[in-house]
């Protein structure tokens, strides 16, 4: 089952420039394959000496490796769901310290794989808290400690007391279709963050529904069209976020999730394609960083992030200015189409001005490697192609003062001086 893939030079510099598009979504796709498969082998060879009974990891891996055989496309989707990256991380560390490797989420999998190949299994799931979980497809309420899966629902679809799907949001715009997972059970969808929210009320579905499609309209009509092709190749899927105390937007995603962002609805469609863009931008970079090394994993540097009180690593900055380039980006865009513009061109000229400050400590840190360089180069010639984009000048002279004050204030925090200028080539 194991396989390697690579990334063309030309898809590299696609990325680089801050895009890359459906077909260069695949191939990041393919190295998240390829990194699950080594880990599932991993933790075979770890748990190998065990006998195949008390593990349970053998009859897990029979029936992935049967569906496989009939299904392949089938078995590389349940690998490629979000949370396996986290599931598959934690086991193999567990299992090496001889602890319990939660091998319960791998036989889920491997019967939801079945489930949706067509393949009868006689296979079963344990039950956690009086819940079996179907990782992407549900979860059943059962008395004992397994569930069979002939014991399932017909339609997987229903909700039920006994049976909890796992909602799917599909919605089209432009002739572009965006289809998401709403996952509300997953245990490991916690790796996103602390607040995720809990099973969501039914009535609360057609409003995150709503607020999606209307991001996704507004996407798919007027921002740059690689966006909108990478999110319907590449996001899978979307985790709830509990509201925060101030209602204010919020957004993550993780290397241990690929193709998952978590985010709080405000019903605010524009702020939802941003943090739509912002952290596939961190989805994209995160999954490159799987396949090539940008720079020295050993440098120990900090830098300033303009959006951040706190010195961060190179890695970090690399990843802030790689999500705020779609920033910037959007709010480019969306000044041109907005109603009331005024917000929009203050957003778009303190982001370039924040992410060319960042840019700046990226382009002299010597711990890039020549592929870093390459990239960073690359960002760098579409940042620069937007510094000639004209803003009032009097909200051009606000966000500029805005930039400034922030790194003032940085200094006053870390006693560390920042780099400055105006241009980030």
């Amino acid at each position: 089952m194991t396989t390697t893939h690579e990334i063309s030079g030309e898809q590299f510099d696609a990325l680089a420039a801050g895009y890359g598009g459906a077909a260069t979504v695949a191939t990041l796709r393919g190295g998240q394959l390829s990194k699950r498969l080594h880990l599932l082998q991993a933790l075979l060879n770890t748990l190998e000496p065990e006998p195949a009974e008390k593990s349970g990891f053998a009859e897990a891996f029979a029936l992935l490796t049967e569906v496989q055989d009939r299904a392949p496309d089938v078995v590389a989707e349940a690998l490629l769901h979000p949370f396996v990256g986290r599931w598959a991380g934690l086991a193999v560390k567990r299992a090496r310290n001889d602890m319990d490797a939660d091998i319960g989420y791998l036989r889920g999998l491997a019967v939801s794989a079945a489930i949706r190949a067509g393949v009868e299994t006689a296979a079963c799931v344990p039950a956690v808290d009086g819940w079996a979980l179907l990782p992407s497809l549900g979860r059943a309420r059962i008395a004992g400690p397994e569930l069979a899966a002939g014991a399932l629902p017909a339609d997987l679809t229903a909700e039920t007391a006994d049976w909890q799907p796992v909602r799917t949001i599909c919605v089209t715009a432009g002739g572009r279709e965006l289809r998401v997972q709403l996952d509300d059970l997953d245990p490991y969808r916690h790796v996103l963050d602390d607040a995720v929210a809990g099973r969501l009320p039914a009535d609360d579905v057609p409003r995150w529904t709503d607020t999606i499609a209307g991001a996704w309209h507004l996407l798919a009509s007027d921002h740059p069209p690689d966006y909108v092709d990478e999110l319907a190749a590449g996001l899978h899927t979307v985790v709830p976020l509990a509201a925060s105390s101030d209602n204010h937007p919020r957004s993550s995603s993780t290397s241990q999730a690929h193709g998952a962002v978590s985010l709080s609805t405000r019903d605010d469609p524009i702020w939802t394609a941003l943090l739509m863009v912002h952290e596939f931008q961190h989805v994209k970079l995160a999954a490159l960083l799987d396949m090539v090394e940008l720079y020295d994993p050993n440098h120990d540097g900090l830098y300033h992030a303009p959006w951040r009180r706190d010195p961060r690593p190179l890695g970090a900055l690399l990843h802030g200015v790689y999500a705020h380039l779609g920033v910037v980006d959007f709010w480019r865009v969306h000044r041109t189409v907005a109603h009331e513009p005024t917000a929009a061109h203050f957003q778009f000229a303190l982001w370039r001005e924040l992410t060319t400050l960042a840019m700046l400590q990226l382009i002299e840190s010597d711990a890039l490697t020549a592929l870093g360089r390459r990239f960073v180069c690359g960002a760098a010639a579409t940042l620069e192609s937007w510094q000639r984009e004209s803003v009032p000048s009097a909200i051009a002279t606000t966000a500029r003062r805005a930039a400034l004050d922030n790194s003032e204030a940085w200094r006053n925090d870390t006693g560390m001086t920042p780099v400055h200028g105006c241009s980030p080539i």
